[in-house]
């Protein structure tokens, strides 16, 4: 039994021989050094779960994983150790740049509390490339592990969400128990796939993403139908491929029922990727049932009227009436704010901590006054970032995805260039790096891709991994 015991927590991992089964003289084993590595590493897989569960408690599983990362000691000659290339230390150089041309900045705003609070969200992009880094070496032996945990918590929250929408759909009249997923009775006549494209219905948008932002969580999943679908063609097991093949097509259906215009982009380059793929390894039952989800995703998108607006209102961008545009699209007038605000200091910029100042003021000029009423964002991650520290500070972020990229690519790190696709083009829709969630998930994922080697894909069968 004890034998069984530590072989399914399989402890060699962590320098115990297979010899050693008496459980006490495993704990004898057990030096601290041992222990608080142990530790690190389960704080880094209860983070990677807890990311898409719920940005409550986060800070306290990065807390715990910073304190016995730094309880590990040693710090220094950690970092001899590990030999990264210089391409790959340029990739994790290029985030600490990225953040400390935001101190910079934060010395150029007048409002001071709004940048240090800029500071303390974008934190992770200082803090993440040199945990990483750092990091023992059962992250290398265990780093299928990490992907794991996250998909796991994928599965709990979307779940989490569902069992909520349903929840949410029934309710009681005159003593009748009524299941309606409209959000509205007047919309009770519409069916189920015209509500979630319109975003009536408890089962779409906002109203079924319990955690996150929509856009923030589609952007997950789509990331997690990649990781799904490379432990997929990584295991010869049936049993396990089935349980992978069911997350992909339960994520699909979830970035479905979120309608994130960007979430529903992302699935179908993904989903055309993956049948490009599968073309090339000659699995032809495979590539029909992809290219059908293919298409069937290419078909939601232009059936749904968000993205339909936002097609609309991108053929008529050089249409001078902002009236005109308001009623297709408002991106297109904050990103014409934020170009004005933008050329007034394309250098340096205005400031991290008065970009919603001097956007506010725009959309006062301008007359914008939905802007003003619910005081948005750019919604652009690179506008953003233009407006707060000019060219200086977006040179480093578009460096981040334009020689990752490249890396990806010339080293055949697919994964890797999966998520800077998924990223950059959720950037374009959304300030994703002025959130707390967004800026954890993109850092570690980032940080954790770039040194980590995973096996790759062989086109003829698939590889066991490690």
């Amino acid at each position: 039994m004890t034998e069984k015991l530590l072989k399914l927590l399989n402890v060699t991992d962590i320098g115990i021989s297979d010899s050693q089964y008496n459980v006490f003289d495993y704990f004898k084993g057990l030096t601290y050094k041992r222990i608080i590595n142990a530790l690190n590493f389960v704080f880094g897989i209860l983070l990677m779960f807890w990311l898409p569960l719920s940005k409550s408690y986060i800070t306290v599983f990065i807390f715990l994983w910073i304190l016995t990362w730094l309880l590990e000691g040693n710090i220094i000659n950690r970092f001899k150790y590990h030999c990264l290339s210089k391409p790959k230390i340029s990739l994790l150089l290029l985030p600490i740049i990225f953040y400390l041309l935001h101190i910079v900045s934060y010395f150029l705003s007048s409002n001071k509390s709004t940048a240090a609070f800029d500071l303390e969200v974008k934190l992770p992009m200082f803090i993440f490339p040199i945990l990483i880094m750092g990091t023992n070496k059962l992250y290398r032996i265990n780093r299928k592990t990490l992907l794991i945990s996250f998909l796991i918590g994928l599965v709990f929250s979307s779940l989490i969400c569902i069992v909520k929408a349903f929840i949410n759909s029934f309710s009681i009249v005159d003593g009748v128990v009524i299941f309606e997923t409209a959000l509205y009775s007047h919309l009770a006549s519409m069916n189920f796939f015209e509500l979630v494209g319109n975003r009536f219905s408890h089962f779409s948008y906002s109203h079924i993403s319990y955690f996150h932002h929509p856009a923030y969580f589609a952007m997950f999943l789509n990331f997690g139908i990649v990781i799904a679908y490379y432990l997929f063609k990584m295991t010869k097991l049936k049993a396990i491929k089935i349980l992978y093949f069911s997350a992909i097509i339960f994520f699909t259906i979830m970035v479905y029922l979120l309608s994130s215009r960007a979430g529903l982009l992302v699935l179908s380059s993904v989903f055309f990727t993956i049948t490009i793929i599968e073309f090339i390894m000659s699995r032809k039952l495979i590539v029909i049932f992809l290219s059908l989800l293919f298409s069937i995703g290419i078909a939601k998108g232009i059936l749904n009227s968000q993205l339909k607006n936002n097609i609309n209102a991108l053929l008529s961008k050089f249409d001078t009436s902002m009236v005109k545009d308001a009623k297709k699209d408002d991106r297109l007038i904050l990103w014409k704010n934020a170009l004005h605000v933008g050329k007034k200091k394309p250098l340096m910029g205005v400031g991290i901590g008065d970009i919603k100042s001097e956007l506010f003021n725009e959309y006062k000029k301008r007359n914008y006054i939905a802007g003003i009423k619910y005081k948005l964002n750019v919604h652009n991650q690179y506008l953003e970032s233009f407006i707060g520290g000019g060219i200086l500070t977006i040179l480093p972020l578009l460096a981040m995805f334009i020689y990752g990229f490249y890396y990806s690519i010339t080293k055949r790190r697919y994964i890797f260039g999966s998520l800077l696709f998924i990223v950059s083009l959720n950037l374009a829709f959304e300030s994703m790096l002025n959130t707390m969630g967004g800026v954890i998930f993109i850092m570690l994922f980032y940080t954790l891709l770039v040194k980590m080697d995973f096996k790759q894909i062989n086109h003829s069968k698939a590889i066991q991994a490690k």
